[in-house]
């Protein structure tokens, strides 16, 4: 339990940093997003990018505290084994 308190406190900390290193209250779009278009057609015209990013960012503040393989309860539909995880959702509520 202390490795668990330990690694959401280091997590909080890394995610401070990183919000303190963007303009507050805007995020920024990765560099990949806008190869290819500018930046303004792609944020205008494709409203799935926008929610991609979104998604992914998300996914970020997800932490994976641990993994536990099993042998699935639905073996005789040929899935062999089952994978739960146990996560941490972190998030810092800025005023969005």
């Amino acid at each position: 339990m202390e490795t668990t308190q330990a690694d959401l406190k280091a997590e909080i900390a890394h995610s401070q940093t990183l919000q303190n290193k963007t303009t507050k209250g805007q995020r920024e779009t990765p560099r990949s997003a806008l190869s290819g278009r500018t930046a303004q057609d792609t944020l205008i015209n494709d409203p799935k990018h926008g929610v991609t990013i979104r998604l992914y960012e998300d996914l970020t503040n997800l932490i994976v505290l641990s993994a536990k393989i099993q042998e699935s309860p639905y073996a005789y539909l040929g899935q062999f084994e089952e994978i739960t995880y146990k996560c941490i959702f972190s998030h810092m509520n800025t005023g969005e």
